[in-house]
Formats: structure tokens, C-alpha cells, sequence
């Protein structure tokens, strides 16, 4: 095994297996593996509050019958088939049944609003939708105004539009042989989270059953070189989205071993026994840290806890390797690519201050305001560039294979660029490692340093009292980011009323003195303000999720101020 992440780099080559096909590597494999089949797949807790477990057997011979159903249907290779389920198993089953049959998968928050869905059910231009019970109301509304959409398939739907889930695969065969396919033939539709400038507006990318490939480096290397030592793989992503398939999801049914799904990370003490691997995100795992009461370290430590974030503050990562027994791994995940850059301590624990991690063998990058040089652009900051081949001229096959323009009348044979910008910023710190600032409305530079949001915040919630922060550069008439000021608001829950006089008196000064800690900045250089504020009136659609500022959150501060 190589141990030199140098030689790691330069000696790795893809290897993407002919007729790779996501239903077969995920689930069918093991679904008719004597020994294996029985063995859990997915943990997850249901609507009514307890906990279910599916194993690889009852999730391939499901998959199976679906996927005979939907060949029933009229479903062909390429067709888009829309997922909208609540349940992770129902969902987990819908989607190997699309890639069985070829078709692509079009997962969606099945807990949307239905002007939220309506869009993107009209851009994916589908004539199957798949629903359940948990929002049929919103769904079924936002269905109405698709005509392409001509068969619905619910669970516990009970409308005269809509076919019975139970009893489209009622008399269906429980075994499915997936028809030949090429690793490169698309699989997921997904919308990235934010725009990537070399791609049309609005667009969705389609992954290929590759993608999954793609992943495995980076995953392996977040989880401190799974499957050493692996049982079970908790993760508090979300399954519908891009980077709870394929950051944790899928790779751990890869592998073989099974998933947890849980929507909060659980205390150290409570952490399931057989638990040996976390995927979360900074948001989450300080959460955790913040609500456990007593602070006791879990019984068995932990073999892998990887963090999808840029940065993570070393208070909280001292904390996290106490409590749950492992360093934290940062990991950068890119919509389109997937894990890009990614810590590995249990292999290389010395890194410099403020590192996020080693570009992940496979991938090849480089700085937008270097075009002319790779990665080995040393110091310099700027946005990340990936290359659709790797050091070796291999094709990467994280990467997407199409952009699904918005509208139906934009050409789809759009040829891809060879090098495509990200829309996040990095510094190359040298040697293989690089920090990663975030996109561009989430980091600046002052006094000719970068600093990043996400640090700024994970310092100001160091202070117990404070439950949720968000700072933001405060813009002005003259340019998009003003220099020399920064704005924070702080929400301290429940307590936040008789807290009043005391934040006037000192935990303004606090918040101010842990800022100019971190970025190391002088007091005379930048302006500090703070405003405390109740962030359920602030327009912010999830609170573990950085969101776009918008004009009332600046008034609320203005007008507290």
C-alpha cells in the first residue's frame, strides 16, 4: 500500500469496471450473496417515530418487482422517472429500480411546496412520477400542471389518478437482471447548489452510473480508509440529495455495509453501538456538540468521522475527537464532481493551519486566475477549475456527463468544456494541500488575508450561549463587499430575551474579540457588527445550510442597530 500522498497521486488510475451499473453494485450483489442477504441495508426511523431496518434481501427483491413494473409502464433506457418519497427505503428501492432498468433517477424533497416542485418537475420532462402519503397534497398539485407526466405511482395515495404502488409490483417477479449497460449512461438528475458559471442558468447535470466510481477515492480517504474496520455507516445527509448518495449512501452499500439515517447526530454516549463510520456536516456535528448534557465519550470509538465542510474550528475538532473517538476528516464536496479534497489522518495527520485537505487522487485542478498553470500554483488563491481528465489523460468519472438545460428548446448534444470552474475559491497552500474559502460571496480578503465565513461563524458559536450565527460581509453602494466591516447576527434561543442586557454589556465585545482572534486582524483595520435576532424571521430555508442574504436580514440588523 502506498503511504506517500505524493506517490499516491501521481501513481493512481481509474478503473471503471464494463457494464458498471449502479442497482448491481449497490444492492444486487449482495442481495443474492449467501451470508450477506440478510444483513441490514438501511436503518432509519419512519414517520411515526420508530425504527425500521431493510435488509439487502428485501431491498433487491423490491427493487426488482418495481423494476418490472416500471418496464410494465413503458419505461425505457433514458427516460426520466421523478422520485418524490418521504420514506428512505421507498426511495432507496425507486431509485435502484431506475437504474435496473437504465432509466434516470429524479429525486426531489418530497416535503417541498408544490411551486417549489413545479419547476423542476417541467425541466426534467418525465412521463412517470413516483409519490407517497407524507405530502400527496402539494405533489399531486404540482403534477397537475405537467401533462408530460402520465402515470403516478403512490404508497397509501389513495386519488383516482394515481396507481397503486402495492399493486404494481404485487405480481411482479422479484428477480430483475439489469440489461447491459455502459458505466458512462446516465443514471441521476440532480440541480447543483449553487451556479457554476460555465453552465447555462437553471440547468440540472446528469450523472452517469460512473459517478459512483468516482466517489470511491474520496471516500475512502474521508472515512480514514474504509472499510477498514467498518460495521455500519451513520449519515444525517439527506438521501435525495447529491451528496447523501454519493458521499455516504451509496458508497457504504458499495462496500457492502450498512447505512444509518438519522436527521441529527446523535450525543457520543448514544451513538449505536455497531456504528463504526460518520458522514455529517460542520452544521450537524456542532449541533451535537453544543446539545450534548453530559459530554461522555461513546463506548466504542469511532473508526471514521468525516465532515463535509471547508473548515472546522480546533476547539470543535478537540471536542469531536474526544467525544467520538477519531480526528475529524474536512471534505469538500463540488455539485457535479463530488468529494474533491479531503483530509486523511489516520494516513497523513500532520497538515499546516487552515488546510482543508489533499486534492483526491483522480481528479485534476487548477486556479481560474492561473489558466496557464495546474494546481502547483503555490500561495495562490483563486476559483478551482476541474479537469475533465485526469494527470494520466484518463476520463474522471465523477464528473457529470450532461447539463439538462431549463428549457425543452436548448440543444442537449452541448458539448462540455474540458475545463469547467466550480464557483468555489481555494488556496493552493503547497505540498498537496489546499484551503478552501467557499464561493465567492462566502469569503473576502482583508489586509491581503483570505478569511472564510464558515471559520468566522464556528468561532462566534463557541460561546454556549449562542445557538445559531451567520456573517456576512456588509455590502455597500460602492462595491459588492465593503472591506472593512463585517456584519454578524446571533440567535441565543429561548434565552435570548433576559440575555438582552447582558449581550449589550459583554457578549458583543466577546464576538468581536473572538473574530479578530481568528482572522488576526487588527481592531483598527475592520469595523465589527453585531445584531441579535430571531433567524426563524430571517429568510432562511434551512438552518444547516448556508443560504443567500437577502434584503430584510440586513434590515433586521439595521433596525436592531
Amino acid at each position: 500500500m502506498v503511504e506517500s500522498y505524493p506517490e499516491l497521486y501521481e501513481t493512481f488510475r481509474w478503473h471503471v469496471p464494463k457494464g458498471f451499473n449502479l442497482a448491481n453494485a449497490c444492492c444486487f450483489q449482495w442481495s443474492g450473496l449467501p451470508g450477506h442477504e440478510q444483513r441490514p441495508a438501511l436503518i432509519f426511523e419512519n414517520r411515526a417515530g420508530h425504527t425500521d431496518m431493510v435488509t439487502f434481501a428485501e431491498l433487491g427483491k423490491v427493487s426488482a418487482q418495481l423494476a418490472n413494473g416500471l418496464v410494465r409502464l413503458g419505461v425505457i433506457p433514458g427516460d426520466r422517472v421523478v422520485i418524490m418519497m418521504s420514506n428512505p427505503s421507498d426511495l432507496l428501492t425507486a431509485l435502484l429500480a431506475c437504474w435496473a432498468v437504465r432509466a434516470v433517477a429524479v429525486p426531489m424533497n418530497a416535503l417541498n411546496s408544490a411551486d417549489a416542485l413545479l419547476p423542476r418537475l417541467k425541466q426534467a420532462r418525465s412521463q412517470v412520477a413516483l409519490i407517497d402519503a407524507a405530502n400527496q397534497g402539494e405533489a399531486l398539485a404540482a403534477i397537475a400542471k405537467c401533462p408530460r407526466i402520465k402515470h403516478i405511482v403512490g404508497i397509501d395515495v389513495y386519488d383516482g389518478r394515481v396507481m397503486s404502488w402495492r399493486g404494481l409490483i404485487a405480481r411482479q417477479p422479484a428477480i430483475y437482471v439489469p440489461s447491459q449497460c455502459l458505466p458512462s449512461d446516465p443514471a441521476l438528475m440532480v440541480w447543483p447548489d449553487h451556479a457554476l458559471p460555465d453552465i447555462e442558468p437553471q440547468s440540472a447535470l446528469v450523472l452517469a452510473h460512473q459517478s459512483l466510481i468516482g466517489q470511491l477515492p474520496g471516500f475512502v480517504m474521508t472515512s480514514n480508509w474504509f472499510p477498514d474496520q467498518a460495521r455500519q455507516v451513520l449519515t444525517t445527509l439527506k438521501p435525495w440529495e447529491e451528496s447523501g448518495l454519493l458521499a455516504a449512501i451509496l458508497p457504504a452499500l458499495y462496500f457492502g455495509h450498512t447505512v444509518v439515517l438519522t436527521d441529527r447526530l446523535p450525543a457520543a454516549a448514544n451513538l449505536p453501538s455497531q456504528v463504526t463510520h460518520i458522514v455529517t456536516t460542520g452544521s450537524h456535528l456542532i449541533d451535537a456538540l453544543k446539545t450534548d448534557p453530559v459530554n461522555v465519550p461513546t463506548p466504542q470509538p469511532v473508526s471514521g468521522l468525516a465532515v463535509l465542510d471547508q473548515t472546522l474550528h480546533h476547539q470543535w475538532r478537540e471536542q469531536s475527537a474526544k467525544l467520538y473517538g477519531a480526528q475529524p476528516n474536512l471534505a469538500t464536496f463540488v455539485s457535479g464532481c463530488g468529494l474533491l479534497i479531503s483530509q486523511c489522518h489516520r494516513k497523513w495527520p500532520d497538515e499546516p493551519a487552515h488546510s482543508s485537505g489533499y486534492l483526491v487522487p483522480g481528479h485534476h485542478v487548477r486556479l481560474a486566475n492561473k489558466s496557464d498553470q495546474s494546481s502547483e500554483s503555490n500561495g495562490q488563491t483563486g476559483e478551482l477549475e476541474i479537469s475533465r481528465v485526469d494527470r494520466a489523460g484518463q476520463t474522471d468519472p465523477a464528473q457529470f456527463v450532461q447539463a439538462w438545460p431549463f428549457k425543452d428548446t436548448l440543444d442537449l448534444s452541448t458539448v462540455l468544456p474540458d475545463w469547467w470552474r466550480t464557483g468555489i475559491y481555494a488556496q493552493d497552500l503547497g505540498n498537496g494541500h489546499w484551503r478552501v474559502l467557499g464561493q465567492v460571496q462566502h469569503w473576502h480578503r482583508m489586509s491581503q488575508q483570505p478569511l472564510s465565513l464558515s471559520e468566522l461563524e464556528q468561532a462566534v458559536l463557541l460561546d454556549h450561549q449562542i445557538k445559531w450565527a451567520e456573517v456576512a460581509f456588509m455590502p455597500n453602494k460602492k462595491s459588492p463587499y465593503d472591506e472593512h466591516e463585517i456584519w454578524v447576527l446571533v440567535d441565543t434561543g429561548p434565552t435570548q430575551e433576559r440575555l438582552f442586557k447582558a449581550w449589550r454589556d459583554g457578549m458583543r465585545l466577546d464576538i468581536i474579540n473572538r473574530i479578530l482572534q481568528t482572522t488576526q486582524l487588527d481592531q483598527d483595520s475592520v469595523k465589527i457588527r453585531v445584531g441579535l435576532v430571531d433567524r426563524h424571521s430571517l429568510p432562511l430555508t434551512d438552518p444547516h445550510s448556508r443560504s443567500a442574504w437577502h434584503t430584510r436580514a440586513y434590515q433586521a440588523l439595521v433596525d436592531f442597530l
